[in-house]
């Protein structure tokens, strides 16, 4: 039981919730960029939440199904058509065998979640699905074949009642805990960079989010420590990085703020040139 890529988009990728326990080899996280959009998917076809789906940023894929499954797109918006008829974001439809699925464009947020029943079987490296070049291929293309879980009858569609919380990418707003080397920046340093809005940059990707705003700071070097995830580094020329799933397993760089993991989700949607903010979360 496969499904049958036509055209792949611009970076699709099969991802699951990522790859843990292989820091000290070097090897990052991965992993789906949105989890809460993921885990909604899995959810409405009752899939395990490790379950793996495929990440659509910007622009999507065209699939054929080699069989009958039940499917989920899930996150703020995108333009999907089932064999020309247009079909609801973060709701879960019956697909038929040879029936074509095209995501043509994401039109709220950079990325959306294609889930299938059962979760796409392709091979695991080192635990995980996630694609994360050179472990697998950086991305989905043309020549691929994704198996699926065979399934000898689909169930008819209820639609659960479940609601899709876009409200939680709307703000703004970025929750983060103090780094590890919050406390080496000055009063000064530590003010400017929870009062000042910032934009993405262009250079964004799953590795990190580069901010264009530059803030000058006083910082000596460090030694090369480990980051994470959601990890906010401050570079010497004043430029911070906000690291995200495919990020390196250490860096040289203070390491001031850390990003929620619902922060990571938000920022997971943000375009170019859109605005965040730094807020510390409150203890308790």
């Amino acid at each position: 039981m496969s499904i049958q890529i036509l055209s792949a988009g611009l970076f699709s990728s099969i991802q699951d919730r990522g790859r843990f326990g292989y820091a000290r080899y070097g090897v990052p996280v991965s992993g789906v960029m949105d989890r809460y959009s993921t885990s909604f998917a899995n959810l409405l076809l009752g899939n395990d939440p490790e379950a793996a789906v495929m990440e659509i940023t910007l622009q999507g894929p065209c699939l054929q199904f080699m069989s009958e499954t039940m499917i989920a797109v899930s996150g703020l918006g995108a333009d999907i058509l089932l064999d020309q008829k247009k079909m609801l974001i973060n709701r879960p439809y019956r697909v038929l065998k040879n029936q074509k699925l095209r995501i043509s464009r994401v039109t709220r947020g950079v990325r959306v979640y294609l889930a299938v029943k059962g979760g796409f079987q392709t091979a695991k490296v080192l635990g995980s699905r996630s694609f994360y070049f050179p472990l697998t291929p950086r991305q989905l293309s043309k020549k691929h074949h994704l198996p699926i879980q065979e399934k000898k009858r689909v169930p008819k569609v209820h639609h659960a009642r479940l609601r899709f919380d876009d409200a939680r990418y709307l703000s703004k707003q970025l929750e983060v805990y103090p780094g590890p080397e919050w406390q080496v920046l000055s009063t000064d340093a530590q003010t400017r960079l929870l009062n000042t809005l910032f934009s993405v940059a262009e250079t964004s990707n799953r590795m990190a989010y580069q901010i264009k705003e530059k803030l000058p700071h006083d910082l000596s070097g460090m030694i090369t420590q480990p980051v994470l995830p959601g990890t906010v580094q401050y570079t010497p020329a004043g430029d911070l990085i906000i690291l995200m799933r495919d990020a390196q397993v250490t860096g040289g760089y203070p390491r001031v703020l850390q990003l929620t993991s619902q922060s990571i989700d938000r920022l997971a949607q943000k375009s170019v040139g859109e605005q965040i903010r730094f807020a510390l979360k409150e203890e308790g």
